[in-house]
């Protein structure tokens, strides 16, 4: 449509050129005009075609991205769990330890107490 506005143009500007009437130039102009106007129009849907595709490209991003920024912070909630229960255990861990330092503790005051008992019995009899 476009190359036929420019050629009626062009027709037109070689009629006008044979010395015909003004009006003959007149629609020269217009359809020159009509021809820049059907090319500009065509410019602009091409614009806003690739403005819509990127916009699309664009939104499917977005989508991707808060996609994984949900998945990160399900993780992120399960590793904070995870060290919640790891942070209760160790303390359990500890309280066991620190019991098992003190019956360690006991058991060797005994066992000290009674080899003093037993040096002692030796000492009287021997």
């Amino acid at each position: 449509e476009a190359r036929a506005a420019k050629a009626e143009a062009e027709e037109a500007r070689a009629a006008a050129a044979a010395g015909t009437s003004g009006a003959a130039a007149l629609e020269a102009t217009i359809a020159e005009l009509r021809a820049s106007s059907d090319e500009a129009a065509k410019t602009h849907a091409d614009a806003l075609a690739a403005a819509d595709a990127e916009t699309a490209e664009l939104r499917a991003s977005l989508a991707e991205a808060a996609a994984r920024m949900a998945e990160l912070e399900q993780e992120a909630g399960r590793l904070k769990a995870s060290k919640a229960a790891l942070s209760a255990e160790t303390a359990r861990l500890a309280g066991d330890l620190q019991l098992a330092r003190d019956d360690a503790g006991e058991e060797e005051a005994r066992l000290s107490k009674r080899v003093g008992e037993l040096e002692a019995e030796l000492e009287k009899a021997g």
